[in-house]
């Protein structure tokens, strides 16, 4: 995924879309790429961002921080 891409999509619904669909195919390091830059989300987005770190997380083997983002 290209770098310009990503950065359009910061904030966006588009953005967890894609983090989403990542996760399906187990792609989980490119996650972390995709929330590198901070950013406001409303409280919907903000669940699905936490879903998604705690996935990613869980998934590379990284359980304490999986438990960090799920709370």
């Amino acid at each position: 995924m290209a770098v310009a891409k990503v950065k359009t999509m910061i904030g966006t619904d588009a953005m967890l879309d894609t983090a989403e669909d990542l996760i399906i195919q187990c792609k989980y390091k490119e996650v972390f790429a995709l929330f590198c830059k901070p950013v406001s989300w409303n409280r919907e987005q903000e669940c699905r961002f936490l879903k998604c770190m705690s996935q990613a997380n869980r998934m590379l083997g990284n359980p304490t921080d999986a438990l960090d983002w799920a709370v």
